[in-house]
């Protein structure tokens, strides 16, 4: 049996329709002053026929008929087909409450728990909806009109609940057509009411009840330790990894770019090294991926799912996939956000070459915080470049200076702030802000701050500064060579997300220097990738 589940959708945005006919009003005569008297016109829910002149009558047949009076009525209620989207997307959004205390019951300014909110695709239904109005005369009819015509041009926008994480409370109310009178020529000395019908409909989604996971804490973990020293005691049978193999149809492999998933041949020349920081390029070939599925069955598009195993990471990469109508060489690669390793650092608006463009050199002319990767290196004072500055914690968001009483002999300086420092006893030729100057053996005094002159090398960040119109290493690589700390940023040229980790300490390929390079778009060689029907 079903779980029963009722949220009150429906009832929710016929109270927030209401609420467009409320608090309008129209002239009942003038009071003695000659001012026209202004009476609230009520809303009530009910159609015209009976049951509306019940509410009328106030359920009595001895009552006259009390007007001016608006109800209104659900006229129809349809499946919107073409508002139809995949239907078996899962959509996941992490969410963390403030901290909540029972005592005063009131939420704090800390965090407090941390939930993933799971919702299924919501159902697409139009509303359909009638507003009748109840006037006796002709003025009233003409005061409604005039008051509300104007607020549907053609529609009006309304909200079912200030839930944030609730993208489908928004919806939007579209007139559908307007009758003017129910009655034609008025006969006899009987009630002399008059109905004005107005149609409305509404675009709304209807959804089921969302899964709600608590974050939990890790309490024990249960770990099968083998003391291998060689490879044959990581293959010997009687041992689970002995046991475990993978194998890809045919040998093939998996290009992974964007949200695609291409196929290659196993024999596939020339492969380009994911450690390359360039976006690949889908190379042309005539493998196709539903006679690869087919062999594992019948696969549930936005169901299935890959696995990617990245030889740099301890997790795998999960998506579903879905096989591209348009060609069948790809898959639409659908990633949990929750597999991806996140930012650490800001991002950067592209990688260059600084030996073959600069600024105003191939390269658009400095603005403030624009950041560059560099993939080679680049002397100080460069004349596209200028002087640039060191970072002295090897990652910085802004230039970083030093007290003159720490600066070494025979560095190359430049002048931050004067202080009680004079600068010229130190090897400056002027005592003024921005004056280069290589340090001389004395010992310097006061408090003075100097910027130190570097040459930027190889996969260093640098980033403008129009505070003081300079180039300054925001990243520097040979200080972060030795660091055991994962890095991550973006590409905001080609959107790729790049990596930084000292690679003798935590990679598969020990030996390899320290470098950027993509996190987990590129090749998966066979045995790599996993396909979960």
């Amino acid at each position: 049996m079903a779980q029963y589940f009722y949220d009150n959708q429906i009832r929710r945005f016929l109270l927030q329709f209401a609420k467009i006919f409320s608090n309008w009003y129209v002239t009942q005569g003038n009071d003695p002053n000659g001012n026209p008297i202004l009476v609230r016109v009520p809303i009530q829910y009910g159609d015209s026929s009976r049951q509306a002149a019940t509410i009328i009558a106030n359920n009595s047949a001895s009552n006259l008929p009390s007007a001016p009076l608006i109800t209104y009525f659900i006229n129809g209620l349809e499946y919107d087909q073409k508002r139809m989207q995949e239907p078996y997307f899962v959509e996941k959004q992490n969410v963390r409450q403030r901290k909540y205390d029972s005592g005063s019951q009131n939420y704090g300014d800390e965090q407090g728990q941390a939930f993933t909110v799971e919702k299924l695709m919501p159902v697409p239904y139009t509303l359909r909806l009638q507003v009748d109005f109840w006037t006796t005369n002709y003025q009233q009819k003409l005061e409604l009109i005039e008051q509300l015509g104007t607020l549907f041009n053609p529609s009006l926008e309304i909200q079912s609940t200030d839930n944030f994480v609730d993208w489908t409370s928004l919806t939007i109310v579209y007139q559908d057509g307007l009758t003017f009178s129910s009655r034609t020529i008025p006969q006899g000395t009987g009630n002399p009411i008059d109905v004005m019908s107005w149609k409305f409909y509404l675009p709304m989604w209807i959804t089921t009840s969302s899964k709600l996971k608590k974050y939990g804490v890790i309490n024990k973990v249960i770990a099968s330790i083998f003391d291998g020293k060689t490879l044959q005691d990581m293959s010997d049978d009687d041992l689970l990894m002995g046991t475990r193999q993978k194998i890809s149809p045919y040998g093939y492999q998996v290009l992974f770019i964007g949200n695609s998933l291409q196929l290659l041949p196993q024999d596939i020349p020339e492969q380009p090294s994911n450690l390359t920081l360039d976006k690949p390029v889908n190379p042309d070939t005539d493998l196709f991926w539903t006679s690869i599925l087919n062999m594992y069955g019948a696969y549930r598009p936005g169901i299935s799912q890959i696995w990617l195993d990245n030889p740099y990471m301890e997790t795998e990469i999960v998506g579903t996939i879905v096989v591209d109508p348009l060609d069948d060489r790809y898959l639409i690669f659908q990633v949990d956000i929750d597999t991806l390793p996140q930012n650490t650092l800001e991002p950067v608006n592209s990688v260059i070459n600084p030996q073959i463009t600069g600024p105003n050199s191939g390269l658009p002319g400095p603005v403030p915080n624009v950041r560059y990767l560099l993939v080679s290196n680049i002397a100080s004072d460069t004349a596209s470049w200028g002087t640039i500055i060191g970072s002295q914690t090897g990652k910085s968001t802004a230039p970083e200076s030093q007290v003159a009483t720490t600066l070494a002999p025979n560095v190359k300086y430049q002048i931050a702030t004067l202080g009680t420092t004079d600068f010229r006893n130190y090897g400056a030729a002027t005592n003024t802000i921005g004056t280069q100057f290589t340090m001389n053996n004395v010992q310097p005094e006061g408090t003075g701050t100097a910027y130190t002159v570097v040459e930027a090398g190889a996969n260093d960040i640098l980033q403008f500064n129009s505070d003081i119109m300079t180039w300054f290493v925001a990243f520097d690589a040979s200080i972060n060579s030795t660091s055991t700390a994962l890095e991550y940023l973006i590409n905001l040229t080609t959107e790729i997300q790049y990596r930084w980790a000292d690679t003798p300490a935590d990679s598969v390929q020990p030996g390899l220097p320290a470098q950027w390079m993509k996190s987990y778009e590129g090749y998966y060689n066979e045995g790599d990738y996993s396909i979960v029907i």
